[in-house]
Parts: structure tokens; sequence; C-alpha cells
């Protein structure tokens, strides 16, 4: 077993999607490893298994993955658009020089629009060693967080604009 094994948190391996479903490999610690889980939808489960190495672990969830992927699973489709991160980032860095406050004083807001900016700037970038649903998960877990500043006056003027951006569906 890995030193520190049991504090790593549970996350995704890979996902796939098939049609309307999805297939998770999940990894969480386990009392004599790493535990890898294929889920299919929310609560299907198909496998899981516990490994004492970290090798064994990628070697199966590759494995996995690649017996999904013969049977026409594939990676699913990006949930945001290039041209709509673009603009929100935009958007965002005008948000971020409009905001009164220093990030290092701690101005709430201001602190979240970083995180934002800086999440967006990832989920364009193309050299980057995240991929792309380490990136999407990144972008929403700021999306989240700058969405609890939306509640008050400076949070509708600033942060509803950005993440109307990203939610709403471009114009056909």
């Amino acid at each position: 077993m890995r030193p520190g094994a049991h504090e790593r948190a549970v996350s995704d391996r890979w996902r796939l999607v098939k049609g309307t479903h999805s297939v998770r490999c999940i990894e969480s610690p386990h009392p004599l490893g790493i535990e890898l889980r294929v889920v299919i939808d929310r609560d299907n489960l198909r496998r899981s298994d516990v490994f004492r190495t970290l090798e064994a672990a990628d070697s199966a969830a590759s494995a996995w993955r690649a017996a999904f992927e013969q049977k026409g699973w594939g990676l699913p489709p990006p949930r945001f658009s290039r041209p709509a991160l673009e603009r929100a980032l935009v958007r965002t860095r005008e948000a971020q020089a409009r905001v009164p406050g220093d990030n290092a004083m701690g101005h709430v807001l201001s602190y979240r629009l970083k995180v934002m900016r800086e999440a967006l700037a990832v989920a364009l970038a193309d050299d980057v060693s995240l991929d792309a649903g380490a990136r999407e998960r990144r972008l929403l877990d700021a999306m989240k967080e700058l969405g609890r500043a939306e509640r008050g006056p400076e949070g509708q003027a600033f942060v509803k604009p950005i993440l109307d951006l990203l939610l709403t569906p471009p114009p056909a």
C-alpha cells in the first residue's frame, strides 16, 4: 500500500458515454490499498476490485476502459464550447478589474473571480497536463463557488453574466 493512501479522496479515473448511459471508473482509498469500481449510470455497480499497488490499479483501469471502448463507449462531448469559455474568461477579467478589494486582502468576491479566471484559463490552455474531464470538474467547482457569491447585489452584477455565458446554449 502507498503511504498516504487513506488520505486520498474518491475520484473518477475515467468516464465514458454510450447513448443516454454513462460509465465511470471510480477510485477510492481502501484499507488494503486502492479500490476501483465500475458504475454504469448512477448506481449500477458492475465491478469492484481492490489493488495493493498503484501500478496494478492503473493497469486494471486501463484494461477496463479499453474493454468498454471496444463495445462502443466513448468520451462524453465537452460541456462548454470554446467560444463560451473565451467569452466567460473576458467577462471574468472585466469583472475582476471592477470588483473592489484586493485578492491578497481576502475580498470574497474578488477571490472567487480569481479562482474562476484561473479555471477558465486552464480549460482553454493547450499545454496543461489535465485531461478534459479534470479541466471540466475544476471549472464546475469554480462555477459552484462563484455562484455562491451571486446572492448579493454585487454577485448579481458581476457573477450572473459570467455564469449565464457558460450555462446558456448559444443561439442556433
